[in-house]
């Protein structure tokens, strides 16, 4: 009899922990104005508006953007969110939800540059976030000859522009946006943003597809019943 109520204890202890389970969200320490911190940025609030939505319990973890996906692989998380853009590439290993928002990049230099189009950036010292769109950009303009620096966090990399160890840098342009009043180094555009993959999404495991689907309905909601549009206004202003 021990035995078994081993037995039921361990499947009981099993059941409990199944239906308290928390979604586990993988986020960059900071991508502002997607996430700020933990509890802070637009990423974030939408996560939350989502969660509650689904009536899930969930937890932000926090890393450096390159190793998302490998967190995703390893288990450790069972989304990756962060202004991910739904690239080809990456949807050959992962399912992403529907965009929540256009993927637009901005090349960045210093207003006394003497770079004026994005075809003067051939041979050029360029810097991103490693992960980043730039990668895929030079695979896609291999005559440009861009010399490519990566960096793990957004400080370092516009710090490294200040002081001219680079030529210019790639961001998506709302961070641009931000940094544009968060910052006293003199920043401009080199052109006009252009749009990259088919917009920002969710990214998880294809064995999560059916977590993916439930998330594209409670993002419809959201955008039916106006809460999309009243989280966005706190960050954006177009």
């Amino acid at each position: 009899m021990k035995w078994w109520l081993s037995i039921c204890s361990l499947f009981f202890i099993c059941y409990v922990t199944a239906i308290n389970a928390s979604l586990v969200i993988g986020i960059p320490y900071f991508k502002p104005p997607y996430v700020i911190n933990q509890y802070e940025g637009f990423d974030v609030d939408l996560m939350h508006a989502i969660c509650k939505r689904l009536n899930e319990t969930c937890v932000f973890k926090q890393m450096v953007f390159n190793k998302l996906s490998t967190a995703l692989n390893e288990g450790t998380i069972d989304l990756a969110m962060g202004a991910i853009t739904i690239s080809q590439k990456r949807q050959l290993y992962y399912v992403f939800t529907l965009p929540y928002k256009l993927s637009k990049s901005q090349f960045l230099v210093l207003k006394n540059s003497n770079l004026k189009s994005i075809s003067d950036l051939k041979g050029k010292q360029v810097g991103a976030i490693n992960s980043s769109d730039l990668q895929d950009f030079q695979t896609d303009n291999p005559l440009l000859e861009i010399q490519v620096a990566l960096y793990e966090d957004p400080l370092p990399l516009i710090s490294a522009l200040s002081k001219h160890q680079l030529d210019a840098i790639l961001m998506d342009s709302e961070e641009f946006n931000y940094w544009l009043q968060q910052t006293d180094i003199p920043l401009s555009k080199l052109e006009e943003p252009f749009s990259v993959g088919a917009g920002l999404g969710i990214m998880s495991l294809p064995k999560n597809t059916a977590l993916i689907q439930s998330i594209n309905q409670a993002l419809i909601q959201l955008e039916k019943d106006g809460s999309y549009k009243s989280i966005y206004v706190d960050y954006f202003s177009d």
